[in-house]
């Protein structure tokens, strides 16, 4: 039984909320109480994170969809693969610039490392 005295088996309770968002939502006008325990949890319950929804989220997009789930499986493949391209892009385009710079930094080097040589013998 809950508060008020009607048997409310449907809602958050105290039992299933955290300490201390129990605690806070004491605080709370009693009206507001029930409102906000049930945004709370309906917040927690339904968290997820990935690269693709949960199971029952892709049940729901297929009966919704004809094909909803495979089309983002599809659709989650693709990125994946255009992301490795662009990644593999990426890493030859720094190999290329590391080269180049090191070919220049030599090619420098020995500029100005044979100006010095030269320029020692060439002095009286």
């Amino acid at each position: 039984m809950g508060e008020d005295g009607n048997n409310n088996n449907n809602g958050p309770t105290k039992d299933n909320l955290p300490v201390e968002v129990a605690q806070l939502i004491e605080t709370l006008p009693v009206e507001k109480r029930a409102a906000v325990a049930k945004v709370f949890v309906r917040q927690i319950s339904k968290y997820h994170s990935g690269p693709l929804p949960d199971p029952e989220t892709l049940e729901g997009y297929s009966r919704l969809i004809e094909g909803g789930a495979e089309r983002m499986m599809r659709m989650v493949e693709q990125e994946q693969s255009h992301r490795h391209q662009r990644e593999s892009s990426l890493v030859s385009s720094h190999i290329s610039l590391a080269s180049r710079g090191q070919l220049f930094g030599g090619i420098l080097a020995a500029m100005f490392g044979g100006h010095r040589t030269v320029s020692r013998f060439e002095r009286p």
